[in-house]
């Protein structure tokens, strides 16, 4: 997938799902705006595999809808 959709299109069309946003576009508050969905699934393991050789500057990871109450998560920040 290689078209440019906003964030509300995101959530609708991936509800449930782990997404790599690629060419990121963000507001003031650094959220997401818009940019193109280069992975989808259930397989957050592949997310990380691919956002690892990702060849943009700018990309974001998340899960889109609400997460299974049994799901862990780890949130990563690197200060540069």
């Amino acid at each position: 997938m290689s078209e440019t959709l906003t964030m509300e299109e995101i959530e609708r069309k991936f509800d449930g799902e782990w997404v790599l946003i690629e060419d990121v576009e963000t507001d003031e508050k650094l959220e997401v705006v818009r940019g193109k969905v280069t992975y989808h699934g259930n397989d957050k393991n592949e997310l990380h595999r691919r956002a690892m050789k990702s060849k943009t500057k700018r990309f974001a990871s998340l899960f889109i809808g609400r997460p299974d109450p049994k799901m862990e998560f780890l949130l990563g920040f690197e200060n540069n």
